[in-house]
């Protein structure tokens, strides 16, 4: 949800995963999530832009386009 934080686990090299985390340096602040069937990376992109202050992205594709999601983040700093 927007307002929270994650952290990106990129040990895993084919999907990095994702996980709701306290608000510290290292984390992602969710800026918006857009639910819904994705087409990946560029569909992300694209979503994203259509957001003030984003800086990543992450998408989650699943067999169940219903499942899909993509995040729009930004790096969280003390003083968002």
């Amino acid at each position: 949800a927007a307002g929270q934080c994650v952290r990106i686990d990129q040990t895993q090299t084919d999907t990095p995963g994702l996980w709701i985390s306290a608000c510290r340096a290292g984390t992602y602040q969710v800026l918006r999530r857009f639910d819904g069937a994705t087409e990946g990376e560029q569909d992300a992109q694209a979503k994203c832009e259509q957001v003030e202050g984003y800086t990543n992205w992450y998408f989650f594709r699943s067999p169940l386009t219903s499942l899909d999601f993509v995040l729009c983040l930004k790096p969280y700093r003390t003083t968002n």
